[in-house]
């Protein structure tokens, strides 16, 4: 049953509860009437779920359009392809990782977006096994199967993380399958671990019946390679001719992710409404984890969301253009720009 369009007095209240508050035009961006609102077409970095849900509803709260922006937001089949749109000039703006950015910037860099906001303060890439396999450092997993893709960036950069932790990575034995059928390695015994996402790798055993504490997650951030990973892009060609209206993004997109840190079941409802198939109880335990273990870490609860340290961003590109045998390595010029960054009480959580 499609449920009502969420209501405007909970924008109103989320506007006057903490640091979106502040008046916009105080931000130099007056009201703008919504016959004048600017037309964008938003990507996000996967499919309609708990992960990407924040960007559907500050659309609903009209998060965007107080900022005189009518957006489209939608779903797609990944970084990559978010990337490709962004690039084409198919879609103006879109979220990312990090990662696949660096690898485009490399190939292609007069297209390439730009990142303008870092929302991920830490990286989702992790080995996740059953416990019952006793894989619990990544020298135990020698002489153990690891289900890989050939496509997604932690697979391709595990060699990478193996030379940085000094394990001698001959005696794993790769088994090779596509994304959708990796995690069925683990439930068939296929593999007895694979390379994937916390928060999908993770849920997808507990939707098929494994408790979470019979899962052990070996994430890449806590064996060196703690980088940035998904946020907010940008074409060139609005960083150049729109800068005011990428300024206003990123105030849309810092207010909609505190929006959805202040009320995580009205998000999921937000998709919810959209397709009715949508697993609240799961999606919402899945955006729980997204924004306490990637988005507002210790790190960005006290710095405020999408604050960097320049060293660890120049570490992180340089990391992944040798971990991926790039044929160049990206300035960081080329794939960040911090400019358009919201003031610092727009990014900062109060609960």
């Amino acid at each position: 049953m499609t449920k009502p369009p969420l209501s405007r007095l909970n924008r109103r209240q989320f506007l006057a509860a903490g640091s979106a508050a502040a008046a916009v035009g105080a931000l130099g961006f007056p009201h703008i009437a919504q016959a004048q609102a600017t037309k964008v077409m938003f990507t996000c970095d996967f499919r309609m779920y708990g992960e990407t849900a924040p960007w559907f509803y500050g659309k609903d709260l009209g998060l965007f359009e107080d900022l005189g922006i009518d957006a489209t937001v939608d779903g797609s089949s990944g970084s990559v392809d978010a990337i490709k749109r962004v690039a084409s000039g198919a879609y103006d703006f879109g979220c990312a990782d990090l990662n696949s950015l660096v690898e485009f910037a490399a190939q292609q860099p007069d297209i390439a977006p730009k990142m303008i906001m870092v929302l991920f303060e830490r990286p989702a890439q992790s080995i996740i096994s059953l416990k019952s396999k006793g894989i619990d450092s990544l020298a135990a997993l020698k002489g153990k199967r690891l289900g890989v893709t050939s496509t997604d960036g932690g697979s391709r950069i595990f060699p990478s993380l193996l030379r940085y932790n000094e394990v001698d990575g001959s005696d794993i034995e790769r088994v090779v399958t596509t994304p959708p059928l990796r995690d069925a390695l683990l439930l068939q015994d296929q593999a007895d671990a694979v390379i994937g996402f916390d928060y999908t790798t993770t849920l997808n055993l507990m939707s098929n019946g494994i408790a979470r504490e019979d899962i052990e997650i070996l994430p890449f951030a806590d064996y060196g390679f703690n980088f940035y990973a998904n946020g907010l892009i940008a074409s060139q060609e609005q960083i150049e001719k729109n800068p005011e209206l990428v300024k206003r993004i990123a105030l849309a997109a810092a207010r909609t992710w505190l929006a959805s840190l202040a009320d995580p079941d009205a998000t999921i409802a937000a998709i919810k409404q959209r397709d009715d198939l949508i697993d609240t109880e799961l999606e919402t335990t899945r955006l729980h984890w997204v924004l306490d273990e990637h988005v507002f870490t210790p790190e960005f609860r006290e710095k405020g969301l999408g604050t960097l340290e320049p060293d660890r961003l120049a570490r992180g590109v340089k990391t992944v253009a040798e971990g991926l045998d790039l044929p160049r390595t990206p300035e960081v010029a080329e794939v960040y720009d911090g400019s358009f960054l919201p003031p610092l009480s727009e990014r900062q959580p109060n609960i």
